[in-house]
């Protein structure tokens, strides 16, 4: 297998390649197949495509030379408490650093839900209501969101529900970034054990 590795002039040269094919759509796969954990993100494909679609096809490094912009816990909590809707975009541009590091650091500060499953458990209508009381989110239509049930409870707790748009998987972030992401790393994976699994994920 090649050892080699892109830098972001080769992934933007690649990217202007595949516009010029019209491949927009499909060259954030493209990238995974090619380049697998190397690739440059969705987010960072479609940033660029709408860079080259406003014709800016230079491939230089904008921010060459500048120091990396660094942040401390205490100014994103700041904007949370200020406002804990904020979306991670908006985080980043207010604290001029990269969606990552703002995801990174929510991870950190424990900002960043998720709740392991036991083995031969599942996500049915009463596991939903029970964990939907502690928090409010949008979510979609699958069967055991929109059971009576769960249109009762959201309706006692008093809770605006939003409609989820027709397709818009970008609306369910673990469907439309995680899982794929998640399958990819956990290819060459094996574990002994529901410990295991669970320390992958903590690390």
């Amino acid at each position: 297998m090649s050892k080699f590795v892109p830098n972001k002039e080769h992934s933007q040269t690649a990217l202007i390649f595949c516009f010029h094919l019209k491949k927009t759509a499909e060259s954030y796969q493209l990238f995974r197949e090619a380049y697998d954990e190397h690739a440059p993100s969705q987010d960072t494909c479609e940033r660029w495509f709408r860079r080259l679609k406003s014709g800016d096809f230079d491939v230089a490094d904008k921010d060459h030379g500048k120091p990396s912009k660094r942040y401390e816990n205490v100014e994103l909590q700041a904007l949370l408490d200020e406002n804990g809707s904020q979306t991670q975009k908006q985080l980043t541009e207010q604290l001029s650093v990269s969606q990552q590091a703002v995801s990174n650091r929510l991870r950190e500060m424990g900002m960043v839900y998720y709740e392991l499953l036991k083995p031969a458990e599942t996500v049915n209508t009463k596991r939903y209501i029970e964990k939907g009381n502690k928090i409010i989110f949008l979510h979609d239509n699958a069967p055991s969101h929109t059971a009576k049930s769960v249109r009762d409870t959201l309706e006692a707790l008093n809770w605006e529900v939003l409609a989820h748009a027709a397709y818009s998987p970008d609306f369910a972030p673990s469907d439309y970034h995680l899982f794929a992401l998640m399958g990819h790393a956990l290819a060459e994976q094996r574990f002994g054990s529901y410990k295991d699994v669970k320390k992958w994920l903590d690390e």
